[in-house]
């Protein structure tokens, strides 16, 4: 086993044990077939053409000569098949950029070899909602009876290669199905394949300094951080899908594999490198392209330290100013916080706050007893003086809870309104911060997460995800007892709080159709209370909510009033304490905040109650 899994605790998903079942295998002498996952639960598709020109096989069947991996597992190995799911296909081939969370996710004791242990059954690692489960599968794959080409997704350069079409299958396996797996956005999968945080950057209208952005860029990736972008569609998403004149595909997403500065005759230019999951040729011809007359410039060395090739493989290199030109949303996964050391320092509006953002903090959960224990130390992005090292302590609390009709499903309105609103019926999260210097904010990471929404029976998936947003209040006069050290415990009082106890911190941003919705802030000590909500009120929904403190800090769920006997699963289910470093940075005033560049509003604004209300709309890529 690798060591970057000797102390997760890995769950067999739907009680199918690895061990046990490749030991019953080899016993017996057979070869596995997956009764928990057949062809007919797996491949739910509507178009019966298509499911009868589909033949399941096993990659035996195809081929005398499969493998599990040709040499070293590579950016260039995932190429999509017919499902719609460009989105998870980005996600795989950005994490064979770093053994740790491959390893992770694809254990390496896996073969073909029918001398060494081949019984036809696989396993990978995915994190689902707070805990890391083993999904096992068969390797019966669908493949086109006429041509025996792989409907799934698989390497081009090596057909014989299988590691990329069987950990789709087990992701598909996870959501309930292949046809769940159409449409989605990145994010999800570099979340569900690392336990990380979000990011999401609106370029064109967020990012105004470009040089530092570049920078952070070039720092996120030496801290293993997963990054994709895409190009918007029009709002009607009548040019989705569209190659444009310069190679580019509408809403369509791409993996961010490398950034790097190049000495270029006398001009030193900022260059990223993208990949298209389609792995062919419809790749960018614009500037710098893999057949552009300039890499001729280059000698031999410069070239060899770019990676540069002349393959339909879907890998190109592109400045940053095009980047920016011809892009619109970049998603970046924050991943272990062991990668992360020193301060996140900004430059670029003009609005004064008193100290750092630390918002590129991730997660690395070490899930044991239901227990999450954190140690995480803060990156260094967009930074012109760095600092020294600075470790730190965090925790990451996870609340599993419910959204219920009529019961705890408040909607977005905290006053009377026309759409029968009690904002207040939502679940309310109360947490308290405390540091040794007063005059030192706390940060503060609020992850919100729909739960279950991929098995939902949907015909669009832009209608899989609920609209929904948490909000962040201080609160103003409270009678209990301060904390003088960092605890977790859960509260058995009947208060629940309101607006005239409340002062408004900060929210998500607009309320939006996405699985996951992140705020990153800092605050002074004292109590806050967290509400999670869906814009429409009385709408059934689990949720996940996660939230990373610095600092001392404690933490309770205020139960929900009912007016019947519901036991609801709306509890602390993992309990972490965190012992802080002595020793903080101080607070620097700085230009700025990084909540800009998460929704389209500043998070720390006052006079929020209008926006708060209103929705946006998240673009699902779902290219084939």
């Amino acid at each position: 086993m690798s060591s970057s899994n000797k102390q997760i605790n890995f769950i067999p998903y739907l009680d199918q044990n690895y061990e046990d079942i490749q030991r019953e295998c080899l016993e017996k002498k057979i070869l596995f077939i997956d009764t928990k996952f057949t062809p007919e639960q797996a491949f739910i598709i509507n178009n019966d053409i298509e499911k009868n020109n589909i033949i399941w096989q096993r990659p035996y069947d195809v081929t005398n000569t499969p493998k599990f991996f040709i040499n070293t597992p590579h950016r260039r190995d995932p190429g999509q098949g017919e499902l719609s799911d460009c989105w998870f296909i980005v996600a795989i081939a950005n994490i064979t950029l770093h053994q740790q969370i491959f390893e992770r996710v694809v254990p390496l004791n896996q073969t073909f070899d029918k001398q060494n242990g081949y019984t036809g059954l696989f396993h990978f690692h995915f994190w689902q909602y707070g805990l890391w489960y083993d999904v096992v599968i068969d390797d019966y794959l669908p493949f086109y009876k006429k041509t025996i080409q792989p409907w799934c997704s698989w390497n081009r350069q090596e057909p014989n290669e299988f590691w990329v079409a069987l950990i789709e299958k087990a992701y598909a396996k996870l959501n309930g199905g292949y046809r769940n797996l159409i449409g989605g956005a990145p994010i999800e999968a570099f979340t569900d394949l690392t336990a990380g945080i979000e990011q999401r950057f609106k370029l064109n209208e967020t990012i105004k300094e470009h040089k530092q952005f570049f920078n952070f860029l070039i720092d996120s990736l030496k801290h293993s951080c997963l990054m994709a972008c895409s190009i918007n569609p029009k709002i009607d998403g009548s040019n989705l899908e569209e190659i444009k004149s310069n190679g580019l595909v509408v809403g369509h997403s791409y993996s961010i594999t490398a950034a790097r500065y190049l000495q270029f005759k006398k001009n030193l230019l900022s260059m990223i490198r993208l990949r298209n999951p389609w792995a062919n040729d419809i790749e960018w011809i614009g500037a710098w392209h893999d057949r552009d007359i300039r890499w001729n410039d280059l000698d031999l060395d410069e070239k060899r330290r770019m990676s540069w090739q002349d393959s339909e493989d879907g890998e190109f290199w592109m400045t940053f100013q095009d980047f920016f030109t011809e892009f619109d949303i970049l998603e970046i996964c924050h991943l272990s916080p062991d990668t992360f050391n020193e301060e996140l320092h900004l430059n670029i509006s003009s609005q004064q706050i008193l100290s750092p953002v630390n918002n590129e903090i991730i997660t690395s959960s070490v899930i044991k007893n239901h227990q999450t224990s954190i140690r995480m130390s803060i990156p260094t992005c967009l930074v012109t003086n760095y600092l020294p090292i600075q470790h730190k302590i965090w925790s990451c609390l996870l609340f599993e809870g419910q959204w219920i009709k009529n019961i705890s499903s408040g909607g977005r309105c905290i006053t009377t309104c026309e759409h029968g609103c009690n904002f207040w019926k939502n679940p309310q999260y109360k947490i308290e911060t405390n540091t040794t210097d007063k005059t030192i904010k706390c940060a503060i990471i609020i992850s919100l997460m729909q739960k279950y929404n991929r098995f939902k029976s949907i015909d669009n998936p832009i209608d899989r995800y609920d609209y929904i947003q948490a909000r962040i209040y201080k609160i103003k006069t409270d009678n209990s007892t301060h904390s003088l050290r960092s605890y977790v415990h859960h509260i058995d009082t009947k208060k629940i709080y309101e607006n005239d106890d409340l002062e408004y911190v900060g929210y998500t941003g607009s309320y939006i159709n996405r699985r996951e919705v992140t705020l990153y802030l800092r605050v002074p000590p004292g109590k806050y209370l967290i509400i999670p909500s869906t814009y429409e009120p009385n709408h059934d929904g689990h949720f996940l909510l996660r939230i990373f403190l610095e600092e001392n800090y404690s933490k309770t769920q205020l139960p929900i009033q009912f007016h019947s006997s519901l036991n609801l699963n709306e509890q602390l289910t993992r309990l972490t304490i965190s012992t802080p470093v002595n020793s903080s940075v101080k607070s620097i005033s700085i230009k700025n905040n990084f909540l800009n560049y998460l929704c389209s509003y500043d998070c720390l604004s006052l006079n929020r109650n209008d926006k708060q209300k209103q929705k946006s709309e998240i673009h699902i890529f779902h290219s084939n």
